[in-house]
C-alpha cells in the first residue's frame, strides 16, 4: 500500500514538472572572425542555397505546415541552406538579417541584431545524419559565403544540447550569453545571468 501511494505521489510530481512548471537555459554565440575553423564531415555533404525551386525537398522531413514558413522566410529576404547526402536532404539552416529583434525561445528572450550583423537560426538535422558533422560543417560554409556582407553572426541553443554546443564552438563562436527561460502556468519569465559587452541583452519579463 505504502509502495503504491509513493508511486502516485510521484507520477503526480513528474506531471506537475512537465505541464506547471517548465525552464531552459538559452545559450547564446557570437562570431565575428571572418575566416571560421576549417570543418570536415564523415561523408561527403552537398549545400544548396535555398530557393523556391528546391525549397520543397525539406518535405521529405518537414511537415507542410513548416515549409511554409521557409517559404516566408525567402519571401522576407532571409537566406536558407539546404545539406544533401546521396541527393537526399539531412539538413537546414535558416539566416536572417539585422536591423530588427529576434526572438529565441517560445516568444522570449529578445536578441537586438544590428544593421550588417545576422542571426543564423532555424537549423536541424535528420536523425539519419546526426554525428557525421553536418551542422558545423553547414554553419562554417555560411559564415564563409557571407562574410562580405555580414560583420558580426549570432546562434543559439539551449544549455542541455551539448552536441550543438560543441559544433558552434568547433567553427570558432564564442559563448556571448547565458539566459534563463522559465515557464509558470503558461507565464513566462526571462532572466538574463551573464553580462554582455557592458550592457544586458534582456531583463527580467513576463
Amino acid at each position: 500500500m505504502k509502495n503504491s501511494i509513493t508511486a502516485a505521489m510521484e507520477s503526480i510530481s513528474n506531471i506537475y514538472k512537465r505541464f506547471v512548471y517548465d525552464q531552459a537555459v538559452v545559450v547564446i554565440y557570437k562570431c565575428s572572425n571572418k575566416e571560421p575553423s576549417e570543418v570536415k564531415t564523415k561523408k561527403p555533404i552537398e549545400i544548396a542555397n535555398v530557393t523556391s525551386e528546391n525549397v520543397n525537398d525539406a518535405l521529405v522531413y518537414e511537415p507542410e505546415v513548416k515549409v511554409n514558413e521557409f517559404k516566408r522566410f525567402l519571401h522576407e529576404g532571409d537566406c536558407g541552406f539546404y545539406a544533401y547526402l546521396n541527393y537526399q536532404y539531412i539538413h537546414r539552416s535558416w539566416v536572417t538579417f539585422g536591423p530588427k529583434t529576434e526572438t529565441l525561445w517560445k516568444g522570449c528572450v529578445p536578441l537586438k541584431i544590428k544593421k550588417n550583423e545576422a542571426f543564423i537560426r532555424w537549423g536541424e538535422t535528420v536523425p539519419s545524419a546526426r554525428g557525421m558533422g553536418v551542422s558545423p560543417y553547414v554553419l562554417s560554409h555560411i559564415v564563409n559565403l557571407l562574410s562580405d556582407r555580414v560583420e558580426v553572426f549570432y546562434i543559439s541553443t539551449t544549455d542541455d544540447n551539448v552536441a550543438s554546443k560543441k559544433g558552434i564552438e568547433k567553427v570558432g563562436f564564442s559563448l556571448l550569453s547565458r539566459c534563463k527561460a522559465k515557464k509558470f502556468l503558461g507565464l513566462k519569465f526571462e532572466k538574463n545571468s551573464q553580462k554582455i559587452s557592458g550592457q544586458y541583452r534582456s531583463v527580467d519579463n513576463t
